[in-house]
């Protein structure tokens, strides 16, 4: 067996075993959770915070978003190895353009070492998810050992157009503008940023979250932001919650706080910020993002591998649909894999 084909298979066994676990840190009211290893999630007693009932929620994300961590991490072992299901592999040919084994067989092909490398990428980025999740790797922009902070809304963001004194957090006196404009301040980090994201947001000037973002990376900061969008739209903290499961036709109807959580653990951990002395990884932060099945589909299909391997969301439909496993979503809607079969078997399967 190919080195490096067996490491995939090897390494993606083990993840697959993982579970989250937490630190043991003294708590004198609330027992720690899996999130708590590797996130700070602020109280509602600051700006910003997050309520009891709003915690709850994203651990349960959390705990399910690991689980989509782990099917991932298995499967590009699975692809790897030519061992995939058919319903899987076609995931990864739509939405990050490397070829099902069965794509392969049917024009003679064989898995060779680009897509291996391409699979490898994706396995990494799912094994520092893993790393950051069970408190391994906890270093910001600055190299320094401390949790992700998780606010609920942008209330902890400050605004300013003039230069902040970090000793006191207020305007520096006599007051001096910031030069390139209004920044956004962090108390904790004591780091101002201009005033713009990756993606550009449709409304910047509203807040940190924009007009349309459900949530907001901020790897300077250290920071993941769930914004007010995402609690006013109702979605349910994890896919388990849809009764029953299968309920929906397509893909992209099935939206929950664990998929949100996977796109903004990719940015997190894809963005090769974590501090110097953790390795670099595929990068998930491209710029202008494809969301949802069909934008990322396109991607794929129109602009390669790459551009589907830096692209968060890409990872974040592939976890739900691979977790909603008694459909074959290959074509973003809820089919059988007796119809795809009876599909191939007319040579109609794509």
């Amino acid at each position: 067996m190919h080195r490096i084909l067996f490491l995939i298979f090897t390494l993606a066994t083990f993840v697959y075993a993982q579970t989250p676990t937490t630190t043991a840190e003294p708590s004198s009211t609330t027992p720690l959770r899996p999130i708590d290893t590797a996130f700070d999630v602020q109280p509602d007693s600051i700006p910003g915070g997050c309520s009891a009932a709003q915690k709850n929620d994203l651990s349960a994300a959390f705990d399910e978003m690991i689980l989509m961590k782990n099917i991932i991490s298995v499967a590009t072992g699975d692809m790897s190895n030519n061992v995939e299901i058919p319903s899987v592999g076609w995931m990864f040919n739509y939405l990050f353009a490397i070829p099902s084994t069965q794509e392969n067989h049917d024009h003679g092909d064989y898995r060779d070492n680009t897509q291996v490398d391409n699979l490898l990428k994706m396995w990494h980025l799912m094994d520092m998810i893993g790393q950051h999740s069970t408190g391994l790797i906890l270093q910001d922009a600055r190299g320094t050992s401390q949790k992700t902070r998780i606010y609920c809304n942008y209330g902890w963001i400050k605004r300013t157009k003039y230069v902040i004194d970090p000793t006191t957090d207020d305007y520096l006196k006599p007051r001096r503008l910031m030069n390139g404009g209004e920044h956004w301040y962090d108390k904790v980090t004591k780091i101002a940023m201009p005033k713009q994201t990756r993606p550009e947001l449709r409304d910047p000037s509203k807040s940190i979250c924009g007009a349309e973002n459900l949530a907001v990376t901020h790897t300077h900061f250290n920071t993941i932001t769930f914004c007010s969008l995402l609690w006013e739209r109702g979605l349910r903290p994890s896919l388990t919650m849809y009764d029953p499961p299968h309920q929906l036709i397509l893909l992209d109807s099935y939206q929950s706080f664990s998929k949100i959580f996977l796109h903004e653990y990719a940015h997190l951990v894809g963005r090769s910020y974590l501090g110097p002395n953790v390795p670099d990884v595929q990068s998930a932060d491209r710029g202008a993002e494809s969301v949802g099945f069909y934008a990322c589909n396109d991607l794929a299909m129109d602009g390669g591998a790459q551009l589907a391997l830096e692209n968060a969301d890409s990872y974040a439909v592939l976890g739900v649909a691979l977790f909603l496993k008694d459909c074959d979503w290959r074509d973003g809607s809820c089919q059988s894999g007796a119809y795809w079969d009876d599909m191939h078997e007319r040579g109609e399967a794509r």
